[in-house]
């Protein structure tokens, strides 16, 4: 993967309103390139003490450990994207892969902690 630069506007744009889009953030090759990673996770089988998969929510979690061109992609490039948005070094918290099928909804932005907290509430009470 290449070093990837953003536009002028992306980190200004990033902190005024907490978010930014930025169109062609990889190249095609290099687009084409992760979706065949993040199929390679989806196609492998559950381990245990490996690749957490989690089949009825389409998520996969904890694949840096396990998938090096996934990892390089993670900690070079986007982790740099990240870092010049945020005007500081970023650490990674937590890798995921939400797998959505064509045509399907997406999730409503949120916070994990949060969002978590807030199910428990639902489901408790």
């Amino acid at each position: 993967m290449r070093a990837v630069t953003l536009p002028e506007h992306a980190a200004p744009r990033f902190r005024q309103v907490g978010g930014v889009h930025v169109p062609r953030f990889c190249a095609p090759a290099e687009t084409a390139a992760l979706l065949g990673w993040v199929e390679d996770l989806d196609r492998a089988p559950a381990v245990r003490g490996g690749v957490m998969k989690y089949v009825a929510d389409q998520r996969i979690e904890y694949f840096r450990r396990f998938h090096a061109p996934l990892r390089a992609f993670v900690e070079g490039p986007l982790l740099a994207a990240v870092e010049a948005l945020l005007g500081e070094p970023a650490v990674l918290f937590k890798d995921k892969v939400n797998l959505k099928q064509g045509g399907g909804s997406g999730f409503t932005p949120h916070q994990d902690a949060q969002e978590t907290q807030a199910k428990e509430r639902r489901t408790h009470h």
